[in-house]
């Protein structure tokens, strides 16, 4: 045992790590994929709700007004609504002190499609929506916090940050923590109507609102509705009843290409990303369950190793006197420290996993890595798991003391078929660390490539200024577009006094990841697509290098409020070239004017070359001022400015928008170097990531490689000292060896060019990013594993070969 500590060592760390990785895959794949929503009524299915179109399934395309219309014709007990996060500042006093809380702003009956019961008072209605009711629902654990009990909430009245009234209609259990699901960020304290979106935010009403009816006057798209019915309703039965409701498209003004009503499950208020994610989820559990099966087969390999290095200790116990029983009995000591000792190890490393992943995936999907719902999971398939493991270790090890008969003299010896099984598991571990290998490489491509991409503009000179929320909510002391245009005046102003002479304007966010788009139908007589919207000046785009590819850009003295600008994606699908765009008209779903198309712009890859981009739709941010504050706003000035002229601008810009009232302050500021490589860096986070994961499958294959080929010599050793007696030559017996292995590991590497257009497609839904699975990079990362292969096979190899034949027989 004590001349492979190292090796030892290793291959219970791996184990260790590959139990770690397996037991968090399952834990946050059973809680990202769990139907249950917790606080909801059982005996019902909560799914979510879209259109079949020919481009697709649309699971973003329903209006608030087509949700009104569809409840009145639902099937009895089945129920329908959506909901979305906002953050809100609330107080029990106007202009007093106030607390954030994560609010749900309710559309339709999605508290009542949930089936949810209020420990006091009563849901938001429908008819609380239609007349834009200042009313809200707190949780019980914030009604206690602020009233001191729930009972004492109703009737209550909270205030926002602007003095906004609400009154408390009702109070729901604590164990309600809101319909939308793991994505959201924390648990829900307040529900409002979504109708009461723009006073909650400035305040108060603008422009004469309330109106008779507000689900009308304000149309909502956004997340996929849910849609509940009770578990008694087969599936067969559903689509009937979709099929039913289909009929009605006309009564219910569907869009003209909506073929169909489509559902998927379990409930998520964006479908298409939990599918993604659950694939990729899914594909990171078969992966660590791989490594996991092979770092036990090779610690199985390490502790047989060691076992026949000890066999002259074992004998001579059995010689001085001890008993089988007193061996099984160390054997089970030294196993359950084992166990405590992976389980110990393993609970630290999920820590450091669960802390590394909310490194990277951020605050979107935080909470799937919340303890409080990794844990119950974690405390029973981690245990199980680590067991699983040691009796796979300990029924192996009491068959080979029972094979090996310690009393006898005879040694153990390597069957065809432990040779077999052992050639199998080397070209098995070099094709997992040769799949993993060109995945890295792969990745590592992409990030380097990502630097210096075609973004679409950035190709010049740029300082970039983006903007957030300062606060909870958004507003101006006057909601009015003058007033709205005002303040982005004078703040381009601002911009212009520190950088004269150049074009400065505010336009679309820039951010890496794409998860930030929400795409919705765009149409064109009968064409329809899926594009996002976004809002710009033309001084951001004359200041970023935006290339217009036909037509003009929004005039910089005039405002035309139906004018906008196409990408060139949108002009190929809606009019097959930017040219035919030019002139054309375009409709928004949910509303009926239509838009001017007056220019086509180069397509702009505002997250990044991580994937592809959005098709874009541009409208004139002066016509759309209230975009300056719906999203998190970029302002782009035409000059690279050093370090003093940045933090004279971001001076600059805070005192301007705090003078026009806006509730926004200077969150960064790059040049367009540091953006590009801000931009960059999803991919380049990626890529660490891979290589971190292409070393742990270096590490299972090198060691299992080394372990299995150590076993191998040991038992063929008396029969190699045998042949070196009777004249085999060093070289020979190391050709032998280290050429025998290597075949095995270019049958593992061949493998992995077979499945390596398989791997290139789920490397594209892992990353986002489209390969070339024969490409350079895929050449270069199998040559290094196979030269990598060579330096542990010659170590050995050359050990073998040199060993004096007189002492191999005397040692055996």
């Amino acid at each position: 045992m004590r001349r492979l500590p190292w090796m030892q060592i290793a291959a219970y760390a791996l184990l260790a790590l590959a139990v770690a990785a397996t037991a968090l895959a399952f834990a946050v794949l059973h809680t990202w994929d769990s139907p249950r929503i917790p606080g909801a009524a059982q005996g019902y299915r909560y799914l979510a709700l879209g259109y079949r179109r020919p481009t697709g399934d649309d699971f973003a395309g329903i209006t608030s007004v087509t949700m009104a219309r569809l409840q009145a014709i639902l099937p009895p007990g089945f129920g329908l609504g959506s909901a979305f996060g906002n953050d809100v500042a609330i107080g029990t006093k106007p202009h007093g002190a106030t607390f954030k809380l994560h609010a749900e702003l309710v559309v339709g009956d999605f508290l009542q499609a949930l089936h949810v019961h209020p420990l006091m008072g009563r849901l938001i209605s429908m008819e609380d929506q239609r007349h834009g009711a200042p009313v809200a629902m707190l949780s019980q654990r914030e009604a206690r916090r602020l009233f001191g009990h729930a009972r004492d909430a109703i009737g209550r009245a909270v205030f926002t940050a602007q003095g906004f009234e609400l009154r408390v209609v009702g109070v729901l259990p604590e164990a309600f923590q809101g319909g939308m699901g793991v994505s959201v960020d924390g648990p829900i304290d307040l529900w409002v109507s979504y109708t009461l979106l723009e006073p909650i935010n400035s305040g108060h009403w603008s422009k004469g609102m309330p109106t008779a009816d507000m689900v009308k006057a304000m149309p909502f798209l956004g997340p996929s509705p849910l849609l509940s019915l009770p578990d008694a309703v087969s599936d067969a039965q559903l689509v009937v009843d979709l099929q039913r409701l289909m009929r009605n498209a006309q009564a219910l003004s569907l869009p003209h290409d909506v073929t169909a009503f489509v559902v998927t499950h379990p409930y998520s208020p964006f479908p298409a990303m939990q599918r993604t994610l659950n694939r990729r989820i899914r594909l990171a559990l078969a992966l660590a369950a791989a490594t996991l099966t092979l770092a036990a087969i090779n610690l199985l390999v390490v502790n047989w190793l060691v076992w026949l290095r000890r066999r002259r200790t074992l004998r001579l116990e059995r010689v001085l006197g001890a008993r089988q029983g007193y061996l099984i009995g160390r054997f089970v000591r030294r196993t359950t420290w084992g166990l405590l000792a992976m389980l110990t190890t393993s609970v630290a490393l999920i820590a450091g996993f669960v802390r590394l992943l909310q490194h990277f995936v951020g605050s979107d999907y935080g909470s799937v890595l919340a303890l409080h719902r990794l844990l119950p999971i974690l405390l029973w398939a981690l245990p199980l798991l680590v067991l699983v493991v040691v009796l796979t270790q300990s029924f192996p090890l009491a068959a080979l003391l029972a094979r090996e008969s310690i009393d006898a003299e005879r040694v153990a010896t390597a069957t065809r078929s432990d040779r077999r099984a052992g050639m199998v598991l080397i070209v098995v571990e070099v094709l997992l660390a040769a799949l993993l290998s060109m995945a890295s490489s792969w990745s590592i491509s992409r990030g380097w490539q990502s630097i210096h991409a075609d973004f679409g503009f950035l190709d010049r000179p740029v300082t970039l200024l983006a903007t957030r929320k300062a606060g909870f909510s958004m507003g101006l002391a006057s909601n009015s577009d003058a007033a709205f245009q005002l303040a982005m005046g004078r703040v381009v102003a601002a911009a212009q006094a520190i950088a004269p002479g150049v074009p400065v304007g505010f336009g679309p966010a820039i951010q890496h990841g794409a998860d930030f788009d929400h795409p919705g139908p765009v149409s064109a007589g009968k064409r329809i697509t899926s594009a996002c919207v976004e809002s710009a000046t033309t001084g951001w785009l004359q200041a970023t290098g935006a290339h217009v590819l036909a037509g003009q850009s929004f005039d910089i003295g005039k405002v035309d409020d139906g004018a906008v600008l196409i990408d060139a994606q949108v002009a190929r699908l809606l009019f097959g070239s930017p040219r035919a765009a030019v002139g054309n008209t375009l409709r928004f779903q949910g509303e009926s004017g239509s838009m001017r198309v007056i220019g086509v712009v180069a397509t702009l890859h505002l997250h990044g070359s991580s994937g592809p981009a959005c098709p874009l739709v541009l409208q004139d941010m002066r016509s759309t001022p209230y975009e300056l504050l719906g999203n998190y706003a970029t302002l782009a000035v035409g000059r690279a400015l050093d370090a003093g002229g940045r933090a004279q601008l971001r001076d600059r810009i805070d005192a301007v928008l705090r003078q026009q009232a806006l509730r926004l302050k200077v969150s960064t500021i790059r040049t367009t170097t540091q953006e590009r490589g801000w931009l960059a860096r999803q991919q380049i986070e990626q890529a660490r990531v891979f290589a971190l994961i292409a070393l742990f499958a270096w590490a299972i294959a090198l060691s299992g490689v080394a372990a299995h080929l150590r076993l191998f010599l040991a038992m063929r050793k008396r029969q190699s000292a045998i042949r070196s007696a009777l004249g085999a030559g060093p070289l020979r017996l190391y050709r032998e060896v280290v050429l025998g292995t290597l075949a095995l590991a270019a049958a593992g590497v061949l493998l992995a060019l077979l499945a390596a257009p398989w791997l290139a497609t789920q490397f594209a839904f892992l990353s986002g990013a489209q390969v070339a699975a024969f490409g350079a990079a895929t050449w270069i990362a199998l040559g290094v594993l196979l030269l990598a292969v060579f330096a542990v096979v010659h170590v050995p190899a050359r050990r073998a070969a040199r060993a004096e034949p007189a002492e191999s027989l005397h040692e055996l």
